[in-house]
C-alpha cells in the first residue's frame, strides 16, 4: 500500500499472484481493507486451489492434473485431487472405483445446509482417499484424491440451479473452503462442458491453467476462457471478502506432437497474437510419449517413473509455474 492505493497479494512457493484488485484508498474502502487484512489473518494457512482446463477435448487435462499434482507430492507437498468430471477419468486413472462415491455429496451438502460444519468435514475426511504409489527411484509418492461419482455429478448438473438450499454455483466453494487448511495445492479436473458444474468450479478456483495442443481450435478455446474470467472474477467480487480468482495461470502446451517444429510455432504465436493474447506461456512443452500409456494401464501418475522424458517434462512445468520465481498478474 501507499498513501493512494492498496491491494493484497499472496505467494505460494515461487508463484506470487493478486488477492484483490488494486484498490483506491478512500473513506469506503479502508474499512473493506481492514476486513480483508482480518480475514487473511484468520486463515494464514490456505491450498491453492487451481483447475487445468479448456472446452476443447483431448489436451490431456486429467493426465496433466494428475501429473502436476504428484511432481508437488513429491516434492514434500500436501496435495489434494477433486474429480469433478463425470467420465470419472482420474479417479479411475488413480486406482478406484467411481461407483463407490455417489452418496457423500448430498450428504455433506446437507450437513453444510444444516451449518453442521464439523459433520461435514468428518464426511469430507472419510472420502478422501490416501493414495500411495512407488516410484523407481524407491520412493514414496503420497497423495490425496476426492472421487465423486457419475450419478452423484449428473444429479448435480441435473439440479437447474439449486441444489439442497444453495444456488448451485455456491456449493463446490462451501466444500473447498473446508478442505484448504488442510492442503497445500488442490487441483480440480472436470469436463470440457460449460455448464453449472463448470460454473461451481470456477467459483471455487484460485488459479486456472489452460493446457492447449498444436491446434487452433485448442488456441481459440484457450483464448476465450482467458478472457471469460475476468468476468467471473468481477461477479465474484459481490459476494467474497477476498475475490481470490480466478486467475489465468497461463497456457501449457500439452499431449503435442514429438515432430512440431519452428514453422508451426510461427503459426502459433500469430494465432494467439491475433486473439490478442496477453498471458503467460510456458516454455516446457509436454509432448506425447509412449510412456504415459503404460502408466494409464497401471493406474499410476507417470511420473513414478523418474527417469523418462515425459518426468522431466513434468518436473520443469512444475518448476516454471510453481516453484521458481512467476508473477501473476492476469
Amino acid at each position: 500500500m501507499n498513501g493512494d492505493f492498496f491491494q493484497i497479494w499472496k505467494r505460494i512457493d515461487g508463484l506470487v499472484m493478486p488477492m484483490t484488485d488494486i484498490q483506491r484508498m478512500t473513506e469506503k474502502t479502508i474499512p473493506a481493507l481492514m476486513k480483508q487484512l482480518n480475514y487473511c489473518l484468520n486463515n494464514p494457512y490456505r491450498a491453492l486451489v487451481t483447475a487445468v482446463w479448456n472446452q476443447k477435448g483431448g489436451v490431456a487435462k486429467t493426465t496433466n492434473t494428475i501429473n502436476i499434482g504428484a511432481e508437488l507430492a513429491l516434492a514434500g507437498k500436501r496435495v489434494l485431487l477433486i474429480d469433478l468430471d463425470s467420465q470419472n477419468d482420474l479417479t479411475r486413472g488413480l486406482g478406484l472405483i467411481p461407483d463407490k462415491y455417489n452418496s457423500w455429496l448430498l450428504e455433506c451438502v446437507k450437513s453444510i445446509s444444516q451449518r453442521k460444519i464439523k459433520n461435514a468435514r468428518e464426511i469430507l475426511n472419510s472420502v478422501i482417499q490416501h493414495r500411495i504409489f512407488p516410484t523407481s527411484e524407491k520412493e514414496k509418492l503420497e497423495i490425496d484424491v476426492l472421487p465423486i461419482g457419475k450419478y452423484a455429478l449428473d444429479e448435480f448438473r441435473e439440479s437447474k440451479g439449486q441444489y439442497q438450499g444453495f444456488s448451485a454455483a455456491k456449493v463446490f466453494p462451501r466444500i473447498i473452503d473446508l478442505l484448504t487448511p488442510s492442503f497445500d495445492y488442490i487441483f480440480i479436473d472436470t469436463s470440457p462442458a460449460a455448464d453449472q458444474l463448470t460454473r461451481s468450479l470456477m467459483y471455487s478456483i484460485d488459479s486456472l491453467l489452460i493446457p492447449i495442443d498444436h491446434g487452433k481450435k485448442s488456441i481459440y478455446h484457450g483464448v476465450r476462457i482467458h478472457k471469460k474470467i475476468k468476468e467471473v472474477r468481477e461477479s465474484r467480487k459481490k459476494v467474497k471478502t477476498l475475490h481470490l480468482g480466478p486467475w489465468n495461470l497461463g497456457l501449457v502446451y500439452s499431449n503435442c506432437p514429438a515432430d512440431a517444429g519452428k514453422r508451426l510455432d510461427q503459426m502459433i504465436d500469430q494465432e494467439l497474437d491475433k486473439h490478442c493474447f496477453s498471458g503467460k506461456r510456458y516454455n516446457e512443452v509436454i509432448r506425447t510419449f509412449a510412456q504415459t500409456k503404460v502408466a494409464e494401464f497401471k493406474q499410476m501418475p507417470v511420473v513414478c517413473w523418474r527417469q523418462s522424458q515425459i518426468t522431466k517434462c513434468y518436473q520443469e512445468l512444475v518448476k516454471e509455474v510453481f516453484i521458481n520465481p512467476n508473477f501473476i498478474n492476469e
